[in-house]
């Protein structure tokens, strides 16, 4: 019998297939000594291993009663994300996008080319009225001028480009269809929080995560386990078992100055000196109905009703150009679909997608308002962290709190909100001769630690 140990060389698919199985076992979470005795491979190996766990599955740490650090992963909502029914969603989310693309074109070229159309009739009829030649060709020549210039616009920006973001066509699009989505910076939310960093001495602790996004404890203690996978951060527990994140490369005593900071991190190298605010200090704007101005959208609204009223008259006036008045039902039916029916039905949609619109657009602005109250009610933890925040002496102030003077919370129970963040946040609900109050302990040993490591 061979009584020795193999010597093996790191394998990483392997020794994380390893783990996640060992890990699977532990719903609870494991230590490193915990990983290292269950799975047989060297400390060394499970801290790389599980680094790059972190980089594949939604993990948070937590600690047990001797102040070890638990790594606890959720393996069942990654697993979950990879689901057929999430690669359908995908492949109909593209079939749409390209579906919407072609039906705003449609629209646009309907849109004017039923005022061309239009125009022209009302001119002919204009000068047959009158009897008068020489006018129709005055008013033809102006109208087609006109036209042509309106064209020419539409296919050109202020500046000349093409199917630029200031162009007509674009904004009959935005009239239609809403506000251009702005590219979202992924990394935006993680700039700001190494930005953070870097400004605290590389360290970083749950209370503060929670202070800079809003999210819950859960989801921040998540997220700090993300940027240390991916920021190559170490974790430590202090004796009041809170634990601090610390990423060297973002400490500027250990890099020297800001700026050769700035150079090795370029994630945070935009506004390095500028204060990373609160969550409650930087609000969510409301979503605008488009990309237009007020004067823009009035021209685009009088053009679709021009059309609209004209699909109601111009048939009467086609009659009476090509007929006189006689032989009026000799015009065959397609002739009342085109000239009626459908730029009738087609006006009809083009004010009732912006309508429709609109009213979604409250929704989804309420929405924010909702999520802007919930940030605001953070101030008002975090202010009073320190203290007994009582239930139902803080409802009665929480409205002129959160929301301005004059006006009524999107959250028309804010009792049911307190309680909500104070799950959130881990509070401990207790009782006294006053009533029942919320404690935010660990949120302010959180703080505390972190503000006494810093002060060393």
């Amino acid at each position: 019998m061979d009584n020795t140990i193999d010597r093996k060389d790191y394998n990483e698919a392997e020794f994380k297939k390893l783990l996640v199985n060992f890990l699977k076992t532990k719903p609870q979470g494991a230590t490193q000594l915990d990983m290292v005795v269950g799975t047989g491979l060297s400390k060394d190996w499970v801290d790389l291993a599980v680094r790059s766990l972190l980089d594949d599955y939604p993990a948070h740490l937590e600690t047990n009663e001797k102040h070890e650090l638990v790594y606890v992963f959720d393996f069942e909502s990654r697993e979950e994300q990879l689901t057929p029914k999430m690669m359908l969603q995908k492949a109909f989310k593209l079939a749409w996008k390209g579906f919407t693309f072609f039906f705003k074109v449609w629209i646009v070229l309907m849109l004017f080319t039923y005022l061309l159309f239009y125009v022209l009739v009302l001119a002919f009829a204009v000068a047959i009225i009158t009897r008068n030649g020489d006018i129709l060709g005055e008013v033809l020549g102006k109208i087609l001028k006109a036209l042509r210039d309106v064209f020419s616009m539409l296919m050109k920006g202020r500046e000349g480009d093409i199917l630029s973001d200031d162009g007509y066509i674009h904004q009959v699009f935005s009239y239609v269809f809403g506000a251009t989505r702005q590219k979202t910076d992924d990394l935006k939310l993680e700039k700001q929080l190494l930005r953070f960093i870097s400004q605290n001495q590389g360290k970083i602790v749950v209370a503060e995560i929670v202070k800079l996004t809003g999210w819950s404890v859960r989801q921040a203690q998540e997220e700090a386990a993300q940027l240390l996978a991916n920021y190559h951060g170490d974790a430590t527990v202090t004796e009041e078992g809170v634990i601090v994140y610390t990423f060297a490369d973002f400490d500027p005593t250990v890099l020297g100055t800001n700026d050769e900071q700035e150079v090795k991190n370029p994630l945070i190298a935009s506004t390095p000196h500028q204060a990373v605010l609160p969550i409650w200090k930087r609000p969510i704007p409301h979503r605008p109905m488009n990309d237009n101005d007020k004067e823009t959208n009035n021209n685009i609204m009088y053009v679709n009703a021009f059309n609209w009223i004209m699909s109601l008259v111009a048939p009467f006036l086609i009659l009476f150009l090509v007929s006189d008045g006689e032989n009026i039902d000799t015009l065959p039916d397609v002739f009342y679909v085109w000239t009626t029916m459908i730029p009738f039905a087609f006006s009809f949609l083009f004010w009732l997608i912006p309508f429709m619109r609109r009213q979604a657009m409250k929704s989804e602005n309420r929405r924010i308002d909702a999520q802007n109250e919930e940030n605001q009610l953070l101030r008002v933890i975090f202010n009073q962290v320190d203290q007994k925040i009582y239930r139902d002496k803080e409802v009665k102030q929480l409205q002129t709190a959160l929301v301005p003077v004059g006006k009524q919370p999107v959250h028309s129970n804010l009792g049911k909100l307190l309680d909500k963040k104070a799950i959130e946040l881990d509070a401990e609900s207790r009782s006294d001769e006053k009533g029942m109050y919320y404690d935010f302990e660990q949120l302010n040993t959180d703080l505390k630690v972190a503000e006494r490591l810093r002060t060393r």
